[in-house]
């Protein structure tokens, strides 16, 4: 299971959501966090905020709820969305679990998602 979100604070939330979902799918949780770097931006220059992004969820993992099956992805790309369809093809993911902001999820309309997720 891919449990995106765009912003690291997400996290807690996003687990408490997706611990029990992996559980009953029996399937491991990849959290994905989806950085956006504007296009004036070279997308090398987010390494440095991936790897404290990366540590800083790292972190809320580990002292969350014991469960060895949470992985830690981060991604820094032009498009969340673009990058999520990306992580769920590579790590085959069978089920997304994403947070929406209102009626947008990953910065798209939240319909365009849900028609265009690439599993469950």
């Amino acid at each position: 299971m891919l449990v995106a979100l765009t912003r690291p604070e997400e996290a807690e939330a996003a687990l408490a959501l997706g611990r029990p979902l992996a559980r009953a799918w029996k399937i491991p949780a990849i959290l994905l966090c989806a950085l956006v770097v504007p296009p004036e931006e070279p997308l090398s220059g987010a390494a440095t905020s991936a790897q404290a992004t990366r540590e800083g969820l790292e972190r809320r993992v580990r002292d969350g709820p014991p469960d060895p099956d949470v992985r830690v992805v981060v991604r820094a790309g032009r498009d969340a969305w673009e990058e999520v369809q990306a992580a769920a093809a590579e790590f085959g993911a069978e089920l997304l679990l994403v947070l929406r902001d209102g009626e947008e999820a990953l910065g798209h309309p939240l319909d365009d998602v849900l028609r265009r997720a690439p599993c469950d």
